[in-house]
């Protein structure tokens, strides 16, 4: 539990940074 509970926010992170990272260049 302490894994997926880890792995949840890093997702959400990566999902709001790839389009992020795609706006700026």
């Amino acid at each position: 539990m302490i894994n997926l509970k880890a792995v949840i926010p890093v997702a959400g992170l990566g999902m709001h940074m790839l389009p992020a990272t795609k706006a700026i260049p």
